[in-house]
């Protein structure tokens, strides 16, 4: 490999390649014809990397961490038109073993490699669905959700004072959402 001129530190050509292996369960049951609904849902996901240095001549193979995460909710239903739900969710995003957060300047691979993101929700909500006529259906919900994240890769501002990946330690938000909806039928 020529080195440029002033060129400090060994030269490297990397290819990553990820596989994973997910195993997910998710059943449901229902009670007094439907009128509560329990859900619920398992995931096993086993990620492995591995990052070959055609310059260094280095094969590297990263075990990253075993995870599981669940999913789960209900659903009972008060009225034949309206349904009360309560939704806890989390996820897991593991890291990529090869992308490091910036340190001095955009890309220098200088800062620590990403950590693994984690997420968490929260939603309770009430949902309608009401038949206007034989063709035409209007629903939606109204919700009150608590989410937050790990490790959120985002744009910050850098020791150098120039705009780089940064990694975010948790974020959080609060609040509430609602959907409307109509459904009709032509023909």
């Amino acid at each position: 490999v020529t080195r440029p001129t002033g060129f400090t530190g060994t030269p490297t050509k990397t290819k990553t390649s990820t596989r994973a292996a997910s195993y997910y369960i998710f059943e449901n049951a229902s009670f007094w014809n439907d009128r509560i609904i329990l859900a619920g849902g398992l995931r096993w996901y086993k990620p492995q990397q591995t990052i070959q240095n055609d310059v260094a001549n280095t094969l590297t193979d990263s075990n990253l961490d075993n995870f599981q995460v669940h999913n789960y909710g209900v659903v009972v239903k008060v009225l034949p038109q309206v349904s009360l739900y309560y939704l806890s969710s989390e996820n897991v995003f593991p890291p990529d073993a090869a992308v490091f957060t910036d340190r001095f300047t955009s890309g220098d691979r200088l800062g620590e490699p990403f950590r693994q993101q984690e997420g968490q929700l929260e939603e309770y909500g009430v949902k309608f669905q009401h038949n206007l006529t034989k063709d035409f259906l209007v629903y939606g919900n109204v919700a009150i959700f608590d989410m937050a994240q790990t490790n959120l890769r985002t744009t910050g501002v850098l020791e150098s004072g120039q705009l780089g990946q940064v990694q975010s330690g948790r974020d959080e938000s609060e609040g509430w959402e609602t959907d409307i909806g109509v459904q009709a039928k032509f023909g």
